[in-house]
């Protein structure tokens, strides 16, 4: 009798975190990215207080039907391999063997954190992130160009303070919020519309291109998916904006075009003329092996493109279980129209890494944000996936 009696505070305890704790840790993560800076001690913070309170929330059972589906099955193969890959590191490592298990098992937490939260909780939160998005930019545009000038790529604070990532995270709301516009009914569409404009504009005012073609992909996308009139004209209402406001200002434009390409074909050329000379197709280099090299007079850190990055690690396997994952996280997002916003947001986050991206098994990173949370959210969607409501049973 003691035992059951155990067992069942343990099972009331267990209810308690993932309805009223879980949900919080993940608005307070999200949060966080917007607010704290990139700090090993605030890491380590989040690891043992995160780590083991969404360990804790999914029961055996849990993980036994999120082990069933296969999309996560393929995140968990692609961050175990990449991880693995640590074993055969070449060269002088840019990162080491803990630091890299730190990466994957925080990474992971992250996936099972989303998972344990319920999907009806991530759906009531769209028109609130619409509307603090748009607040957040508003905020920080004033607080910025008080002292700034307007050629001055817009940052934030908080582990967004790198224009690009900034824009890359604005690229994946507004596709977001482009969608939820499309779906949502009469008066209710107002904050995805505003969000969309903000976001836009907030990205022409970092100045990076990557970002703004990502959402322009996207939402093309969009348009020709879901035929939908609403979009259409969205789309070309920012064209026609963004052009005049680049005309209105050209310090913009100055801003757009001063970089030309930001050396992005030399480095892929570079980067692809290293890993064909190297030879080392199958396993790759090792998740711990340092992608710096350099283009003409200029030291890059890594390759700008996930792709190639991934190639360069991972190898052939790598690369293949990295598409595999993008492949079926697509085909889940099609399936159900309820997740295509968060679809939309994972495209956007996935054009944004074909321009920038390194590692996405990381610690905790915008990255998170734009892939991770987009990628799982739709994974979850999917009716194996998306874990029951904790009930009092």
């Amino acid at each position: 009798m003691q035992g059951i009696a155990i067992g069942g505070h343990i099972s009331a305890a267990r209810i308690f975190v993932r309805r009223r704790v879980v949900p919080l840790l993940l608005y307070g993560t999200v949060a966080a990215f917007f607010l704290l800076p990139d700090n090993v001690a605030l890491n380590k913070t989040y690891y043992a207080l995160v780590t083991p309170l969404t360990l804790f929330a999914l029961g055996g059972a849990d993980f036994a039907r999120l082990w069933h589906h296969t999309t996560l099955r393929w995140i968990t193969a692609f961050i175990a391999f990449m991880t693995l890959s640590a074993a055969w590191t070449s060269g002088e490592p840019a990162e080491s063997t803990g630091a890299l298990l730190l990466f994957a098992a925080s990474t992971l937490v992250f996936v099972l954190l989303i998972c344990a939260c319920d999907l009806d909780r991530l759906d009531r939160l769209h028109p609130w992130c619409a509307g603090i998005t748009t607040l957040h930019i508003g905020v920080i545009s004033v607080a910025w160009y008080t002292t700034h000038a307007i050629d001055e790529p817009l940052e934030a604070i908080g582990r967004l303070d790198h224009p690009l990532e900034l824009a890359s995270v604005y690229a994946s709301m507004a596709a977001m919020s482009l969608v939820r516009y499309t779906q949502a009914p009469g008066p209710r569409r107002l904050p995805y519309l505003v969000a969309v404009v903000a976001c836009v504009v907030a990205i022409l005012l970092t100045g990076r291109r990557g970002p703004l073609l990502a959402f322009a992909a996207v939402g093309l996308l969009v348009v020709a998916y879901d035929r939908n009139a609403h979009a259409a004209k969205l789309i070309a209402a920012l064209l026609i904006g963004c052009a005049a406001l680049l005309l209105l200002e050209p310090a913009l434009m100055g801003q757009l075009m001063e970089r030309g390409t930001s050396l992005r074909p030399a480095i892929w050329i570079e980067g692809w003329q290293r890993i064909r000379d190297d030879g080392v197709w199958v396993f790759g280099h090792g998740a711990g092996a340092s992608t710096a090299l350099a283009v003409g007079n200029l030291a890059v850190r890594h390759y700008h493109d996930i792709l190639l990055s991934t190639l360069f690690y991972g190898g052939l396997v790598g690369a293949a279980l990295l598409l595999g994952m993008l492949a079926t996280i697509v085909r889940d997002g099609l399936r159900v129209p309820a997740s295509h916003p968060w679809l939309a947001a994972f495209g956007a986050g996935v054009g944004c890494l074909l321009t920038n991206g390194d590692r996405i098994v990381i610690h905790p990173h915008p990255v998170w944000l734009y892939f991770w949370l987009p990628a799982t959210v739709v994974a979850m969607y999917s009716s194996s996936t998306s874990l029951p409501p904790a009930k009092n049973t």
